[in-house]
This record gives C-alpha cells, structure tokens and sequence, in this order.
C-alpha cells in the first residue's frame, strides 16, 4: 500500500497484509487531486504539484523507487496543478490535463510508458457562463484518440497525431451538460463519461468519432448534487461515487448533510442510489466485491461497505459498518469544517482490506472486510494532513479504471 502525504513531500510504503513500513521516498509531493494510476508490472504513475510526472516503482521487497520522471511543459507559466489523468487502454500513453486558473489556453500531455518521452495537445476550453470548467482526458477509439470534456463539449483528438509532434483540430464532438467535474471511461475506451451538474453524460466512440450521446439523471427524487469522483467497475457496465443532496443548509451544518452512493447502470441507462450516514462523505473505493466509503460524523465517524458484486443478492446494499477511532482535530458540529482534518480510503483490489486514515495523525486503520472490523492501525513518520492519500499496488492486478485516483 502506497501513503502520500503531499503536504510533508513524502511516500510511505507498507505491506498490506500486516501494515508494516517497508520504505519511503523524501522529496515528492504527489499531486492528490489527480491521483495515480497503478500498472500490473507494479508501476504507480502519478504527477507532483510542481508538473512533473514519475514512474515510481514498488520492489517485490515494498521498496519505493523512482524509475523515470519527466516534466510536463508550461511555455513559461507558473504550473498551477493539474486537474485529470487517465491511461490509454494499451496502458502505454499517460495523460494529464492542466488546471490553470480561470483561463481558456489548457494543454494534455502524454507520456509514453516505455520511453518516457514527452507530447502536447494544446487545448482552448469555451466559456461556460460565467467561466470555464476543468479540462478532463480520457483515451479510446480506433485508431486510438485522446477524448476531452470541458466547455460544453466532449471532444476528440488522433493520438498518432500529437505522438508525432502535431498539433491536431478536433475530428469530432458532442454535448457535455453544465459544469463538468470527474471522467470514467470503459476498460476498452469505447464508452466516455462526465458527472455534470445534473446527471452523467455518455458517448460512444466505437471507432474515431464520437457518437450517441446521452444522459441520465442522478435521480427523479432527490435533489443531489455531482458525484465528484466517479469510479468505473470492475464489471466494465457501472460507475460508482458518493454524492450528498443539496437541502440548502450552511456550511456550519455540515452534520445533517444527507449522503448516498451513486451507481449508473451504462447498459440500461439507469441510476440508483445507496444511503450513507450523514455528515461528510469522503471519496469512494472500489474492489470487486465492495465499495467503501468513510463518514465524518459528530456521532462517530464511520466506513460503510456496500456489496459491489453484481451476482450478490444484496449488490448495491449496505452490508456493514466500521466504527472509527475521532480525529483529534476533525470537523466540530456547527462550524464550519474548512480547516478541519479529514480522511482517505483505500481498498485491496479483492475487497479484503480497506484502509483508513486519520489526518494530522499519520495513523492508518486497517479493516478486515469480511469480520467488519478494525484489525490493525499503524502510524506513518508523517502526519497526513488534509487525510493525505492511499492507494494499493498488487502485481498482476488488471486496471480495471482508466482514470487516475
């Protein structure tokens, strides 16, 4: 398991099965909001917050190394971060899109895997209202394209093109909804998604040009806001994410914030939603058998597993619950929870595991899915701040997401 704590620029590694620290890396400051995308051969690519993308390696040992690295170009500008991330299906071409602020002029760039060098698409990004929303990538179609969503629009882009040092017009394009926030595409790259402000946005690209757009509604009850990091299955059909309702409460309520998981069946054009305990949903991790999701609550923060097994009789139910030791500096009732520490979960690949940790503390909880219980928990040189990061590195594990996290 790989533990980021971008604010102390350090990488902690620890082995899964009993939480011991097997090595660390001083010095990188991964960049949390895109997140990393972990390769079969061990590899766990990421990009920093300076912009620069690393290929950083886990030894059979647990030993972290920095393989390869290589810097995104900025034409002079100060990097302001980026927004996405995604892996082409082949698993050979990273992308990583720029965030730079209230601006048009975005870019793409692609990393080859295996010689590391460096391409650009420069991207101009409409104005939507009253300005202009992030810049997702994504990767698919044949010959290979590389997919934005952004300004109204999804668009594509011939790979070949940009690998070859040119700087390619749109070859197609389709309607995105209203302020756009978290890609999923299909393990294939035939099918391109977006979260928008009132449902998920589709469109197919079974060759080089995209078609058949559509959108469905995140519910006809209730009035919820956008999954903000959806997660596309292991079943190559459903997107999953948690969500929250918009009831009109201050931040300082934060408490009686009602929660769910999201799920969007592709196949059937259908969405359905899970509940979750109130208060502060964090980002969802999914297996094959679970998605698990961790609470911030006044009345005790929590894990909720839901089954994620589409043979299962109880899929998309809630099958347990985990209780957690409080963050000692973690959000209080009735203020509003800015500066509060929060948390980051993880799940092995299998389900078996999920993890936990607690911000400003540097500890991570371990639990044991199948008990629904904390096994065991450990504390990192490192505090964590702001919940820090996690993901899990198995050798040989399929992607099954295309989208960094």
């Amino acid at each position: 398991m790989v533990a980021a704590d971008a604010a102390a620029g350090a990488v902690h590694v620890l082995r899964a099965s009993d939480l011991r620290r097997t090595g660390s890396l001083a010095g990188l400051d991964v960049d949390v909001h895109a997140g990393t995308v972990v390769l079969p051969d061990g590899r766990v690519i990421l990009a920093d917050e300076h912009g620069t993308v690393h290929a950083v390696r886990i030894e059979r040992a647990g030993r972290p190394v920095i393989e390869r690295s290589a810097a995104i170009p900025t034409g002079g500008r100060d990097w302001a971060g980026a927004a996405w991330a995604a892996i082409d299906p082949s698993l050979r071409h990273y992308g990583v899109s720029s965030a730079y602020e209230d601006s048009p002029d975005q870019s793409v760039t692609v990393v080859d895997l295996q010689t590391f060098a460096v391409r650009q698409l420069p991207v101009t990004v409409d104005k939507v209202g009253d300005g202009y929303t992030e810049l997702q990538v994504t990767f698919g179609g044949r010959p290979a394209q590389i997919v934005t969503a952004a300004g109204g629009k999804f668009r594509t882009y011939p790979l070949a093109d940009v690998l070859a040092g040119r700087v390619p017009a749109a070859t197609s394009s389709a309607p995105l909804g209203a302020d756009n926030h978290g890609p999923a595409v299909s393990r294939r790259g035939d099918r391109h998604f977006s979260t928008t402000a009132d449902g998920i946005d589709g469109v197919a690209l079974p060759g080089a040009k995209l078609v058949g757009h559509a959108s469905v509604a995140y519910s006809a009850t209730r009035n919820v806001v956008q999954v903000w990091r959806p997660r596309w299955s292991s079943d190559d059909r459903t997107v999953w994410g948690s969500m929250n309702e918009d009831t009109g409460l201050a931040p300082a309520q934060w408490a009686e914030q009602r929660n769910h998981v999201h799920v969007l069946d592709t196949s059937a054009a259908r969405s359905s939603l899970t509940k979750l305990p109130d208060g502060l949903p964090g980002r969802l991790a999914l297996s094959t058998r679970y998605a698990a999701v961790t609470t911030l609550s006044p009345q005790g923060d929590v894990t909720t597993l839901i089954d994620a097994d589409p043979r299962s009789a109880t899929y998309r139910r809630v099958v347990g619950t985990v209780a957690l030791a409080p963050l000692a500096r973690g959000p209080v009732a009735d203020r509003v929870p800015d500066d509060a520490e929060t948390r980051f979960t993880a799940i092995t690949p299998d389900g078996a595991r999920a993890f936990v940790t607690s911000g400003g503390e540097g500890r991570i909880t371990a639990v044991d899915t199948r008990t629904r219980a904390v096994s065991r928990t450990v504390t990192v040189p490192t505090p964590l701040t702001g919940g820090g990061y996690l993901t899990v590195v198995r050798l040989g594990a399929p992607v099954t997401d295309l989208v960094a996290r």
